[in-house]
């Protein structure tokens, strides 16, 4: 008798299998025909050779707020030595930057005006004057995006090297 009852569980235990495999297989059936298939999508041969190309990012729109942020600027620099700036602000923003007189020379091409890249940024590299006067500088950053202005201010010390 105890073998009939184990005999008959069995026997559920494996129906019951069954009809849980059937409804899978049932249900990847009705997820193709009803839903298409799988969502993922071919690749192209195009788009592999593209896609190792970064993206260019979307350009802000014509009436885009303008702003600038300083991204990077050393805190101080020495006399005779270069001094880079970079802004972040709109792509395509025309920006100018204006340095103390005290640090620069007017001539210096370093700080021509300049456009934005792509990502909206923009850079400038000048020599200091063997000349200037130590202390704390300002430079000012001014950029425009369609008739839009923003500007940020900067702060740096002018150091004589080795002191």
């Amino acid at each position: 008798m105890v073998c009939m009852k184990i005999m008959k569980t069995m026997k559920s235990i494996g129906l019951t299998m069954l009809v849980i495999v059937g409804l899978m297989i049932g249900g990847a059936a009705v997820y193709l025909v009803f839903l298409g298939g799988t969502s993922a999508t071919p690749v192209s041969e195009a788009t592999q050779a593209t896609s190792s190309e970064p993206r260019k990012p979307a350009q802000p729109g014509a009436n885009a707020k303008e702003g600038v942020a300083i991204e990077a600027m050393p805190q101080s620099v020495n006399v005779g030595e270069t001094m880079s700036v970079i802004a972040l602000t709109n792509a395509t923003s025309r920006c100018v930057i204006a340095v103390d007189p005290t640090v620069v020379a007017k001539t210096d091409k370093g700080l021509q005006p300049k456009i934005a890249d792509d990502y909206g940024t923009v850079s400038w590299s000048w020599r200091v004057k063997s000349y200037a006067s130590v202390g704390s500088k300002t430079l000012w950053i001014t950029c425009t995006y369609h008739g839009r202005t923003g500007m940020v201010q900067g702060l740096f010390k002018v150091e004589q090297a080795g002191v």
